[in-house]
């Protein structure tokens, strides 16, 4: 009966209006704990869950760019004989006049000379069958350095990647506040 409660002239009558009980119940203190309790757990996770997917995303970043960067940099050092002409260059210091600088001294810089003249006009002076040996030795350790390095990258490579893909593997299991389960 929507007429009795009509306003016709825009002024409310409180008199026309129920009374209302004034007894309300009292707070009710263990919901309002467990609801605080429950909001409190939810935001700290959800504020956890922000900053570790975060910091998760950058560790992916990072331990993905390596392994790549890794794997590529090792396998041109395994693979080296397929990728370069059979021939190496070398860098060397030399003044004004073009003659190669060697800073050792005594009877080690006579050798050492030897060496770099042999390397300068490829021909063998003086003692060239001992400066060939030492030349061909030098050249193989390098060689040997280059390819065990090349070994221990692409190695550190699938370590790399067995990280990132065990990290993704447990973050992605539902991590809940246990006030949830």
């Amino acid at each position: 009966d929507g007429e009795a409660r009509a306003i016709n002239d825009a002024i409310f009558d409180c008199n026309n209006l129920e009374t209302c009980p004034d007894t309300c119940p009292k707070p009710r203190r263990n919901l309002l704990k467990a609801t605080g309790e429950y909001c409190g757990c939810t935001f700290e996770w959800y504020l956890h869950a922000k900053w570790m997917g975060a910091a998760l995303a950058a560790l992916l970043y990072v331990l993905m760019n390596g392994a790549r960067v890794f794997f590529f940099s090792g396998l041109t050092r395994v693979l080296w004989k397929y990728l370069y002409p059979n021939q190496f260059t070398v860098f060397a210091s030399c003044d004004l006049d073009g003659s190669l600088i060697t800073s050792s001294s005594g009877r080690r810089a006579l050798h050492h000379e030897n060496i770099l003249r042999a390397i300068q006009t490829r021909t063998f002076k003086g003692t060239s069958n001992d400066t060939s040996v030492t030349l061909r030795r030098k050249v193989d350790s390098c060689l040997r350095k280059f390819y065990s390095r090349g070994f221990a990258l692409v190695l550190a490579s699938l370590v790399a990647n067995a990280a990132w893909i065990y990290i993704i593997s447990v973050a992605a299991q539902p991590l809940r506040p246990s006030i949830w389960r």
